[in-house]
């Protein structure tokens, strides 16, 4: 393995590893932990393939992108409320177009809000979603107005 390649994966596990460090803490709501691990990322080939091989561990899939072109997008607040219990078991800022979460068995409401730029309003996607014990990976998108995107190209 040349350094080049042995310095990225390097740097993939270390980005991984405080992604998820910081996914736990930003699911933290009103002081008490959510124990819902999430992780976002998904920026170039390479991200993505690296968030793939973690999938297993999780049971939610979020992918954010723009109306019309698909381009992937980044800087998505997602809140995600137990609709039982109506907890907020995920408040975090994706920090690229995926984002991953470990929910328990449930029905959950999803809250997506995107701004393109300093000058456009706020945009809000409202979703439900159900995950089941047991099943794969519960996949969700959401598409926004945009005029700035994030490529899937390293």
């Amino acid at each position: 393995m040349r350094f080049s390649q042995l310095l990225k994966v390097v740097l993939l596990q270390m980005f991984f590893a405080f992604s998820v460090l910081h996914g736990a803490q930003a699911a933290q709501v009103g002081g008490a932990p959510a124990d819902v691990e999430v992780v976002s990322g998904g920026v170039g080939e390479s991200d993505q393939q690296a968030l793939r091989e973690q999938q297993g561990r999780f049971s939610f899939w979020l992918i954010s992108a723009a109306q019309g072109s698909g381009e992937y997008l980044s800087g998505v607040h997602v809140t995600v409320t137990d609709l039982r219990s109506k907890q907020i078991v995920v408040d975090h800022t994706m920090e690229g177009p995926w984002l991953l979460a470990a929910l328990p068995a449930g029905r959950y409401a999803v809250e997506a809000v995107y701004r393109s730029g300093d000058a456009t309003p706020e945009q809000k996607v409202k979703k439900t979603t159900t995950v089941r014990a047991g099943t794969k990976l519960r996949q969700m998108l959401v598409y926004f107005k945009n005029t700035e995107v994030v490529g899937a190209k390293d």
